[in-house]
């Protein structure tokens, strides 16, 4: 007998008694759409969220300094500038470019969520194949390519002009648009109707797929308006639609109307599921779906037992990932970054703001922010923030840095620069202690913390009284 005791059955909520049954039936069978809610436990802030942060913004540029909690609730409630997301977004700009420069910086530092990785484990093993989604970030597409299965998924968004063919899934179609592109539709003028490509493929799903709704309020007429359309027909939608909806969540009025419209016509093919969060939901499902195969909690090779005509998993990594991440820098701030890559960002940064003997330690804190302002802005502009960002005083960085970018990133910019002052402090400790001349790396970072005295600790204590380090 085996010493090691075999783990309960996992007890599936109620309210997944349905779904998860009919996904395990019908793999590649159903589509995926994916709206802002399915990132909001990633640090991608909600319209009303982003409402909220474009008003600070204005208020700081205007006050030219940080606006009080106060202040934005009072701008918020007597400003008709800031009483919708429409008129929000209005003040970015006319142009779609200025709106994609803004969304650029709120997803920047911004990594998958444990759901996004359960979602690639779904989508690996071929559960779901097709993934629409109304948001701009690339944290579904990150989580493919970063998960153990290293899937390069087919990238759909409207400017492209090309079919889909099953050879091209798995698919991730950006209903409108991605944030690295500056035709991105962010209002209401923009998303009536979608274009091109991207229309042929939902237009194609709707017809042959099942549909799992998660994270979307049914806000947009190229959305609803389809949906509508292919649910007054008698035979659409064999396998049924599924909308999640979290737990106390009321069902928006355009939901109701379609899943009313569904059950009145031709029975009940609309299914409200109630569900604690995204993250929730998919490890819950893809925890389940891999007992039901009988290969543990979390799919592992070997091959698991499914159907003949099941596609094949794809082979595993040989070893897990450093640190004990899902891929790449692990534990670290920002997001995570393959290893190849990490060496590419810590050559830059060497060559750029600091110098060539800068040890790996020091470099690593600087990693995540800086790939998150590379993404936005360049390698060479990146420098530039980055540099910025360690002459600045911490709490004035969301000011010195401009408006637009992610609180979290901020965040991390202030834990990066806390990590590297404690590692000068150590090492202005070790040479005093040793009468050794500072290395290049040392004298280059004193000269960057300008704000920072160098013979003073910020708690008060001189460099004689902090504890021995060797």
């Amino acid at each position: 007998m085996s010493g090691k005791a075999e783990a309960e059955p996992m007890a599936l909520p109620e309210s997944y008694s349905g779904i998860a049954p009919a996904v395990w039936a019908n793999p590649a069978k159903y589509a995926l759409l994916v709206g802002a809610g399915g990132s909001k436990s990633a640090g991608i802030p909600l319209a009303n969220e982003m409402v909220e942060m474009i008003a600070r913004d204005w208020l700081e540029i205007d006050l030219c300094r940080a606006a009080t909690p106060e202040e934005i609730d009072h701008c918020l409630a007597t400003d008709p500038r800031f009483g919708s997301y429409e008129s929000a977004v209005a003040m970015l700009g006319e142009h779609r470019a200025a709106h994609a420069d803004y969304i650029r910086k709120l997803v920047a530092g911004r990594s998958p969520s444990e759901g996004h990785y359960a979602l690639a484990d779904l989508v690996a093993y071929g559960y779901f194949q097709r993934i629409f989604t109304t948001n701009f970030d690339r944290l579904i597409e990150r989580a493919l390519a970063l998960s153990r299965w290293g899937l390069d998924p087919c990238i759909l968004t409207p400017h492209m002009n090309c079919g889909v063919h099953e050879a091209d899934l798995p698919i991730v179609v950006k209903l409108h648009g991605d944030c690295r592109f500056s035709n991105i539709r962010s209002l209401s003028a923009q998303t009536r109707q979608l274009e091109g490509s991207v229309s042929d493929a939902f237009a194609d799903a709707l017809h042959h797929l099942g549909l799992v709704v998660f994270g979307y309020g049914g806000s947009n007429d190229s959305i609803m308006r389809p949906l509508e359309r292919m649910i007054r027909r008698r035979h659409s939608f064999p396998l049924g639609i599924y909308w999640l909806l979290r737990e106390g969540v009321k069902e928006p009025p355009r939901v109701e109307e379609l899943r009313q419209l569904g059950h009145d016509r031709y029975g009940e093919r609309v299914t409200i599921v109630r569900i604690k969060s995204f993250d929730e939901f998919l490890t819950t499902l893809r925890d389940h779906l891999c007992r039901v195969n009988g290969y543990g909690p979390t799919p592992t090779p070997p091959r698991p037992k499914v159907p003949p005509d099941r596609p094949a998993p794809p082979p595993s990594r040989p070893k897990e990932p450093p640190d004990g991440g899902p891929l790449g820098v692990g534990s670290g701030s920002g997001p995570p970054v393959s290893p190849l890559l990490e060496q590419r960002l810590k050559r830059e940064l060497r060559d750029g703001p600091l110098s060539r003997d800068t040890p790996d330690d020091i470099l690593k804190p600087l990693i995540g922010p800086y790939e998150a302002f590379r993404e936005v802005l360049g390698a060479d502009a990146a420098k530039k923030e980055v540099v910025k960002a360690l002459e600045c005083e911490p709490e004035k960085l969301a000011i010195e840095l401009g408006p637009g970018w992610n609180p979290k990133l901020i965040d991390d910019l202030r834990s990066m620069i806390s990590q590297l002052e404690e590692r000068l402090q150590e090492m202005e400790v070790r040479l005093k202690q040793q009468n050794m001349p500072p290395p290049r790396w040392y004298k280059r970072l004193l000269d960057l913390f300008g704000w920072r005295t160098s013979d003073k600790r910020r708690d008060g204590k001189s460099p004689e009284e902090a504890p021995d380090v060797r």
